[in-house]
């Protein structure tokens, strides 16, 4: 996984939820990380294991999907978020493309959950 820079400018730490930034968008950027942790440890309390698949409604900056990836076995994860930029920017920042390569997740980039109904993705969580 990439190692996200420290300074605040990267971090957006200091903008509003909403802003146009990859962690700002998402919510506060200052607690990206622990939004991220406290989702995945709640998946894996409810059950979520490395052979399910999951899909990330709502994927954004991979804020979560950047844990989930490496977690998930290849090919189980699968995102779907209209703002392809943001996800662009959770893999340049977050994720790397590496990461991407290995573990193969599958984005959606619509708005439109019929999308992944006709992609016949089936999932065990969402």
């Amino acid at each position: 996984m990439k190692t996200p820079s420290n300074d605040r400018e990267t971090l957006g730490l200091g903008l509003k939820p909403g802003d146009p930034h990859y962690r700002a968008y998402v919510g506060p950027p200052e607690d990206y990380d622990l939004i991220a942790a406290m989702t995945f440890s709640l998946l894996t309390t409810l059950g979520l294991r490395q052979h399910h698949s999951l899909l990330d409604v709502g994927c954004g900056s991979l804020r979560i999907g950047r844990l989930l990836i490496p977690y998930l076995n290849r090919g189980k994860y699968f995102g779907i978020e209209p703002a392809e930029w943001l996800v662009a920017e959770g893999i340049k920042q977050e994720l790397g493309e590496t990461v991407v390569q290995i573990k193969r997740p599958r984005f959606f980039f619509t708005d439109s959950p019929e999308t992944v109904v006709r992609a016949k993705v089936s999932v065990d969580f969402a």
